[in-house]
Parts: structure tokens; C-alpha cells; sequence
């Protein structure tokens, strides 16, 4: 099954976020090499590198910067919205 574009973002986050791609792993219960591709997908997708790899260090480039701030907007807007459809949140909002 082919992951969505949206969890490649969010795994692109966790890189960004926890530094590097194995403690993005860990964080989401993935293993390394699905990381790795999620972030392929992506840099391919996009037609840019979103990050400077090394064996010691992940960093953005210019174009990952732009893309993780547009990303984390994103995110939030998306998990607010999922939030407040997520039938729990309908009823309170019902019973007020």
C-alpha cells in the first residue's frame, strides 16, 4: 500500500524536529528505511532536496525550511480539524 502524501509530511516533520532519521523512527514506530523513502517520495515528488545529508547531521536546505514551515501550518490545521469532527467533540460541542 502506497502512504499518503500527508504522512510522508508528517515523517518529514519528525526528521526535521528530532534531528535526525533513526530518532524520527523511533518516535513514529517505523523503521529507518521507511523513513528514508517517506523522504525520497517526497524530495521526488516536490522536484527539490529538502535536506543536506550527512552521517552525522540532518539539515534543512532553503527549499526543506520553506516546505517544513508551510508543513507544520498545515499539520496543526489538519489536526484541529480532525479534532473537533472526532465524534466526542461534536457532542460536546451538541450539548453546550
Amino acid at each position: 500500500m502506497r502512504s499518503s502524501m500527508f504522512e510522508y509530511m508528517n515523517i518529514f516533520v519528525q526528521v526535521v524536529e528530532q534531528g535526525g532519521f533513526a530518532r524520527a523512527a523511533d518516535v513514529l514506530h517505523l523503521h529507518r528505511p521507511a523513513v528514508t523513502k517517506a523522504i525520497q517520495h517526497l524530495e521526488d515528488d516536490l522536484g527539490v532536496k529538502l535536506l543536506n545529508r550527512t552521517t552525522r547531521k540532518v539539515s534543512l536546505t532553503e527549499e526543506g525550511d520553506a516546505f517544513y514551515q508551510r508543513t507544520k501550518i498545515c499539520s496543526v490545521t489538519l489536526m484541529t480539524s480532525w479534532l473537533l469532527s472526532h465524534p466526542l467533540a461534536l457532542r460536546a460541542e451538541n450539548s453546550g
